[in-house]
């Protein structure tokens, strides 16, 4: 089976759905996940979750490096820390505290082009990029990113979408790289994805050891973000959560369910990402051709039941 390089940058341990991306890219086995730069706050913590699930995978391969280890927002999106907290960092081989620089190693080393899924604020990536510019040609980049005609909850204005605003000056830096090649999928397309209650039944259902874990993570999160009523004891989800970042993960290998337009982008000083005819031209998610196709994907790659070849 032909295997397709990829890194992940993220900032998993906030909103649950990095932990659900993460586990997309394991159950896709022609995706060769080489590398693992966490991102944003305390990115030792971070790289604990990931090292945890790819040592529970078996997946030691890929190396877990904690970018930037204390920036500004210190304990703020540490939601997984019950999952996570007796885990020893240590005993995962291939981990390093240096992981902006093995990143730019690691790309740097790499024969062709490889991809690289962005799927939090970006800081270390920034840093990255501002250390060796040159990377940028070598990386196919794929994020979650913006908002340009709708905002969160499918309001009809954008907003400064987190993963932009909360870094405005790195978020330049990257939308201004000189990728290889570039796409995002902004709120106007991964802001509708949330599985219902028959297709998150599936997972609920579905025996598998990543899909029990993905369902532990994310009831340790919802019993912390819940937005409705908190009783003593929640009862369990009927749905997930909205899942932006498995959307970045899809377009890592095929724009299949989406509409795709080449829009030219800046981020404004108030962490806006807008249309410019100055701008980097990126391939944006503009719209969904089959929403429902894609949560069915989703599932059906989660639990096993898609296609073992791309």
């Amino acid at each position: 089976m032909k295997t397709k390089p990829l890194y992940l940058q993220t900032d998993i341990g906030g909103d649950v759905d990095d932990f659900w991306a993460l586990a997309m890219i394991l159950k896709q086995p022609w995706l060769d996940l080489k590398m693992i730069l966490t991102d944003t706050g305390n990115t030792i913590y971070r790289s604990a979750i990931c090292a945890k699930l790819l040592q529970m995978a078996g997946r030691e391969s890929t190396v877990v490096g904690a970018g930037i280890a204390e920036w500004p927002l210190g304990r703020h999106g540490m939601s997984h820390l019950d999952w996570v907290a007796d885990y020893p960092l240590a005993s995962y081989p291939n981990y390093t505290q240096n992981g902006i620089e093995k990143f730019v190693e690691m790309v740097r080393a790499e024969p062709e082009p490889v991809t690289l899924v962005a799927i939090g604020p970006v800081p270390s990536l920034a840093a990255a990029l501002r250390m060796a510019p040159d990377i940028a040609r070598k990386i196919d980049f794929a994020g979650m990113f913006g908002s340009l005609h709708l905002g969160y909850g499918g309001k009809p204005v954008p907003d400064p979408e987190y993963n932009v605003y909360l870094d405005v000056e790195a978020s330049k830096t990257v939308f201004s790289a000189d990728w290889h090649s570039a796409a995002i999928t902004p709120l106007d397309t991964c802001g509708f994805v949330k599985l219902d209650k028959a297709l998150y039944g599936e997972i609920l259902a579905c025996g598998d050891w990543l899909t029990k874990t993905v369902v532990e993570v994310f009831e340790i999160w919802r019993r912390l973000y819940d937005d409705g009523p908190k009783p003593p004891k929640l009862p369990p989800a009927e749905e997930s959560s909205v899942l932006y970042d498995t959307v970045a993960v899809h377009m890592a290998t095929t724009h299949e369910f989406l509409e795709m337009e080449e829009i030219p982008l800046v981020v404004d000083d108030k962490g806006f990402t807008r249309p410019d005819p100055s701008g980097r031209p990126f391939m944006v998610a503009t719209a969904w051709k089959d929403l429902p196709g894609y949560e069915r994907f989703l599932v059906d790659t989660l639990t096993g039941k898609a296609p073992q070849k791309p």
